[in-house]
């Protein structure tokens, strides 16, 4: 596990899609409200497949977790909320904070997943888990996550005692 820049990190190579929903999973039994989860990848390399297995994981049914493209926010509600994010269609923090979306960035009531996250990038966010996905070829990933604050360093360091390893 590294450091980098004051956030801690760990490193998934060769993902497959079965590697990516054990991942989103184990993250999405941990979390707890007020919980941020900012997503970042290309166009196809599995936000989504992602955000499911992280709602599976929360003990949502994935099957109704859809890319909230066009309407910019989905929420998913059991025993825990899940507010998701779609900000493909903004073009930075002008248009996010224009959208009016920034009191649910982190909800008392649940947990937030922000797909194409690097549109918000500048903000000042406090505490956070960052997940960046990157295509290897066609089939397989890697998935960076990184931590910034207490709260998620300790979420890694439980969750993920080795990295840079397959998953």
């Amino acid at each position: 596990m590294g450091e980098m820049k004051g956030l801690k990190e760990i490193n998934f190579k060769n993902v497959d899609v079965e590697g990516m929903r054990r991942i989103g999973c184990e993250i999405g039994k941990n979390l707890v409200e007020g919980d941020l989860i900012l997503l970042k990848g290309d166009l196809g390399s599995g936000k989504t497949i992602l955000t499911k297995a992280i709602a599976e994981g929360m003990g949502i049914d994935r099957n109704k977790v859809k890319s909230p493209s066009f309407v910019l926010m989905n929420i998913y509600s059991d025993h825990l909320k899940l507010y998701h994010m779609d900000l493909y269609r903004l073009n930075d923090e002008d248009d996010f904070i224009s959208s009016g979306l920034m009191e649910f960035l982190q909800p008392v009531d649940g947990v937030t997943v922000v797909e194409w996250a690097d549109r918000i990038s500048k903000m000042k966010l406090n505490e956070f888990l960052e997940i960046t996905i990157d295509f290897e070829d066609e089939e397989r990933r890697s998935v960076r996550l990184r931590a910034k604050g207490e709260r998620f360093d300790q979420l890694i360091e439980s969750l993920f005692k080795v990295g840079d390893d397959e998953f």
